[in-house]
């Protein structure tokens, strides 16, 4: 239950989020798209490293994209050991990109064989 409000609570306006919060919609929000993108690539039968890269430019502009809309101001979360490197960036990435692989090879290989 806690996952669909925070999805919804992602898709309503700009609003003041809590930190653990906001990593984890951000999470959901790339889990979500994974499968999304996963699945409609299967389906349509795409393939190759151009898919792959495609959905690495997609997941980090709509992560990117969604701090963004919701004034999120990325400086308050950076990490003062590394340089301009903010982990909102880079949350939810990893998993992400296994889901989206999984989700992908998966359909692909049921629809397509």
């Amino acid at each position: 239950m806690r996952v669909a409000a925070l999805l919804l609570r992602a898709v309503s306006p700009p609003q003041v989020w809590l930190k653990h919060d906001l990593f984890d919609a951000l999470f959901f929000l790339r889990i979500l798209l994974a499968i999304i993108l996963g699945v409609t690539y299967g389906v349509i039968g795409a393939q190759g490293l151009m898919v792959f890269l495609s959905f690495i430019g997609v997941n980090l502009f709509v992560g990117n994209a969604w701090l963004k809309w919701q004034g999120i101001d990325e400086s308050e979360y950076e990490d003062p050991e590394k340089i301009s490197q903010s982990p909102l960036t880079y949350e939810g990435f990893a998993p992400s990109l296994s889901f989206f692989m999984l989700m992908w090879v998966t359909t692909y290989s049921v629809i397509h064989s």
